[in-house]
């Protein structure tokens, strides 16, 4: 494997970390490792919470949970994403095996809230120290982040992500007045449950049976 230097000077000025104290160390998959410029970009980013809770790379056990929500939620992206990094929603980033530029894969984004999974054209470097630096509208949702945080909405915890009370494939708003900070592994959960259950059903009909194990 080539070796690269993985600088992230503009990340890490604009994503201090949060986080004081012990946290779970970031993943080390293998699948994850394999990938040009994740080692050093994993030591360089580190463990916990950086920008004021608005992103975090994945520890082993949210590695498996949030693999857990793509093989339910979006199948169509099993075998070619692989989750490394969550946004303060709950959203999940993950690289793109299947789409390269100069053996480099690309980004993918999946968005829990709407059930649906978009393509970045962005290798992990630079979707670090340049997607979610210069455009963290697109990828942070910072316009509504801003508007949570000014009206008193508190970050999330390690454990926490602000997720959406009714999901916006489910008919949710948009908004503010819909978000709450909730635990992250149960986010996951009942949403995957819930993309899972409305995919067979007609518009309007109601959701039973989600359930935490």
């Amino acid at each position: 494997m080539m070796e690269v230097t993985v600088v992230l000077d503009r990340f890490l000025a604009a994503f201090p970390r949060d986080d004081a104290g012990v946290t779970e160390p970031v993943s080390r998959r293998p699948e994850l490792v394999a990938v040009r410029g994740y080692g050093e970009a994993a030591e360089a980013v580190g463990s916990g919470s950086r920008g004021g809770g608005r992103f975090r790379l994945l520890s082993e056990r949210t590695w498996t949970e949030a693999t857990g929500v793509l093989v339910r939620a979006f199948p169509g992206d099993v075998g070619r994403a692989i989750p490394f990094g969550r946004d303060w929603m709950g959203r999940i980033y993950a690289i793109d095996v299947s789409r390269t530029v100069d053996g480099d894969p690309q980004i993918t984004l999946l968005e829990v809230n709407q059930a649906r999974s978009f393509q970045v054209d962005h290798s992990l470097t630079s979707f670090l120290d340049e997607g979610l630096v210069d455009e963290p509208d697109l990828y942070l949702e910072q316009e509504v982040y801003d508007a949570w945080v000014a009206g008193g909405g508190a970050l999330p915890g390690p454990d926490e992500c602000v997720g959406f009370v009714v999901p916006s494939f489910l008919g949710g708003d948009f908004a503010t007045t819909n978000l709450e900070v909730t635990d992250l592994s149960v986010y996951w959960e009942v949403t995957a449950q819930l993309v899972e259950a409305s995919r067979t059903l007609r518009p309007g009909t109601g959701i039973s049976g989600v359930s935490i194990d």
